[in-house]
């Protein structure tokens, strides 16, 4: 079974939570994750919530199985905005 790839974009403390969620049920997926923050992308990299971060949203975006966005409104439209302009997997919903 291919492992699946979640992308989760913020990794304050909601995305932190929820990489926390994931990894702990389901150790096997892959984990990125997007921050404008240097400090938060490293916390989440020692503390193992996530495999790969980056401080470019569309970066990791193509390789997700499911994106989180767990950002402010004001930036998840933004981020919507360029979801719809990136040649996406074809199923980003999925039942974890």
């Amino acid at each position: 079974m291919e492992k699946k790839v979640i992308y989760i974009a913020g990794l304050g403390l909601i995305g932190s939570s929820i990489a926390l969620g994931i990894r702990r049920d389901h150790p096997n997926y892959i984990i990125l994750g997007y921050n404008r923050g240097e400090e938060s992308r490293k916390i989440a990299l020692e503390k193992g919530l996530v495999d790969k971060v980056t401080n470019q949203f569309a970066e990791f975006a193509p390789l997700a199985d499911v994106i989180i966005l767990a950002i402010p409104i004001k930036q998840t439209i933004e981020f919507i905005r360029q979801l719809a302009t990136l040649d996406l997997k074809k199923l980003l919903l999925s039942q974890m």
